[in-house]
Formats: C-alpha cells, sequence, structure tokens
C-alpha cells in the first residue's frame, strides 16, 4: 500500500554568491544566503505543522547533504536533485519517489507567506485530481501536485523555466494529456529585492502567527529593506 502524499519541497543549500543572486546587488551575498536559510527553514516548519504528509526536501547540489542534515537537525528526510533543469529533476523525484507514495506535491522556498487555506486547498486538490497547479503572479507556479503511477515526461520536459511562461506551458500540457487539473489559488513569490520589500510589507500589515513568526526570522535584514524605504 503506497503512502498518500509527500510533500517535496525543492531547495538550494544557502551557499551566498549561489542562491536568490536575483537579490543582488542591493543585497550583499551573505545577505541572500539569509534570506533563502530562513524560508527554507520557515517552509519545512509550517509544512511539518499542517502534518497532512510527509515533508521531505529535495536539495541541490547532491554534494551538500551533509550540511543539509545538519542544518536541519536530521530531523526531515533528504533527497538529492538529479541533473537537468526542473522538469528533468521533477521527473526524476517522482519516479525515485513513486513506490513509496500514490502523490506529491512539490514546493519551492519562494512563497514563504502563503496562507495556510492557500496550503490546504492545493494540498486538497492534489489529493483528489491527477494533477493540481497553482499559480505565482509572475507567470510560474508556486506548487505542483502529481500522481505518480501517470507519466509526465511529455508535460514537464521542454518547459521555457524561468520565462514568466511556465505556469500556461505547464496547465496547456496538463489539460492535453489528462483533460481537468485542480487550479490552487494564485501568490507571490519572491525573486527580486522588491518582492522582498513586497513581502516584508505584507508581514508588517499581518496578524496571522505564521507571518508574525516568519517577520521575526528576517529582521536581521530589516536595515536592507530600510534601504529600500521599508522601515518595520
Amino acid at each position: 500500500m503506497l503512502t498518500p502524499l509527500a510533500i517535496v519541497i525543492l531547495a538550494k543549500y544557502p551557499t551566498a554568491g549561489r542562491v536568490k543572486t536575483r537579490l543582488q546587488p542591493r543585497l550583499t551575498p551573505d545577505e541572500s544566503a539569509d534570506v533563502q536559510r530562513v524560508f527554507l527553514l520557515h517552509v519545512i516548519e509550517r509544512l511539518t505543522c499542517l502534518g497532512v504528509g510527509d515533508v521531505i526536501v529535495c536539495f541541490d547540489p547532491p554534494d551538500d547533504a551533509e550540511a543539509f542534515s545538519a542544518l536541519l537537525n536530521d530531523q526531515t528526510r533528504l533527497l538529492a536533485q538529479s541533473d537537468g533543469d526542473l522538469g528533468d529533476r521533477l521527473l526524476n523525484a517522482i519516479a525515485t519517489l513513486g513506490d513509496e507514495y500514490a502523490r506529491i506535491l512539490f514546493m519551492g522556498v519562494d512563497s514563504p507567506d502563503v496562507p495556510e487555506s492557500h496550503l490546504l486547498d492545493i494540498i486538497a486538490l492534489a489529493r483528489s485530481h491527477d494533477a493540481a497547479i497553482a499559480p505565482t503572479y509572475d507567470g510560474g507556479y508556486w506548487a505542483l501536485g502529481v500522481r505518480t503511477d501517470i507519466d509526465f515526461s511529455t508535460v514537464l520536459r521542454g518547459i521555457d523555466w524561468s520565462s514568466g511562461k511556465e505556469f500556461q506551458q505547464t496547465t496547456d500540457r496538463l489539460r492535453a494529456q489528462i483533460g481537468e487539473i485542480g487550479i490552487g489559488q494564485i501568490w507571490s513569490d519572491v525573486d527580486r529585492t522588491e518582492d522582498l520589500i513586497a513581502l516584508n510589507e505584507r508581514l508588517i500589515g499581518s496578524h496571522a502567527a505564521d507571518d508574525r513568526l516568519l517577520f521575526a526570522q528576517l529582521k536581521d535584514l530589516c536595515p536592507v529593506l530600510a534601504r529600500d524605504g521599508v522601515n518595520p
């Protein structure tokens, strides 16, 4: 009997100069890595506390397994990402985990403040549909749910990643292959400094416990945000 659902977080290790590079030069490489680390730990904690499925971190680069284990205190299962583009890495994870899980919900860490209602909605859609997807405002998507017994290679190969066309291309291909799919609620992601400023503004105005926690975790970056006109 397969486990019903795994939540797989795709994440890079927070190494200065290798992550969140579009936040530079207004953030330093070290500050950008701090943002990645805070986002990663916050997303893992939120999804683990929901208790709706096994949480697995699919990490990159593969050589950073020991560093990831230390960062996460050996409390989260790790799976190394494969070579290739994002589509190849998703397909490899599906093939690797397909013998254990009936469905996988893939997420990144770039939408750390996505509301809990949105999370529960996409989880429900992933459980009830052959595929489910939740868009971001920039044309990408923050979550993708799949059944592991379906071959999604024609869907995920050849997507124009990081183009702003990912959501439309993926949904078009999903509908062509399987028909009805679940569409989750739209949310923002954080790629540029402007996105980080917008996140900070949302957190300042939020009363949600998760948002207040995330704001506290990012408070050391407030001087950086203040330089761009946001002074909490």
